[in-house]
């Protein structure tokens, strides 16, 4: 069960698994604009109060629900096979996609640089930039 402010998931009828609102009163509220890193702050290795994993992943890390498993559907770190690692039953967790850098959201229409992929260290899912040789698209190095 989330609890007030918990991170979650907002659009899980279209397949993607973006955590991207905040639970509130009972259900997933999104803000219309993306909550951008806190500057100065985002990078000084700290993980401040108006931070969380999603915002600032350097300085904070995806929370581990107690009773959770962590589930790759990717079986790991696969540049080649899209795929989502996640805090099971729980909806944290990260999808891999493609970005040009390690800020800023996913990319969906066009080739990036980099490669977003979750992964699961024991119950905690994580994610790593790669970059990817030829590319990324949708979710995979091409």
């Amino acid at each position: 069960m989330c609890s007030e402010g918990d991170v979650c998931d907002s659009d899980t009828s279209d397949g993607k698994f973006e955590p991207d609102g905040v639970w509130k009163d009972g259900e997933c509220v999104v803000s219309e604009e993306p909550e951008e890193p806190s500057e100065p702050n985002c990078g000084d290795g700290i993980c401040g109060a108006d931070e969380n994993y999603l915002t600032c992943p350097q300085d904070c890390e995806a929370p581990q629900q107690p009773g959770g498993i962590c589930k790759d559907s990717d079986g790991g770190v696969n540049y080649k096979i899209k795929g989502s690692a996640r805090n099971m039953p729980f909806t944290i967790g990260y999808r891999d996609c493609c970005k040009d850098n390690d800020e800023g959201r996913c990319i969906y229409d066009r080739i990036t640089r980099y490669l977003h992929e979750g992964y699961c260290d024991g119950n905690i899912p994580k994610r790593i930039l790669y970059e990817c040789p030829n590319g990324c698209l949708n979710g995979v190095c091409v």
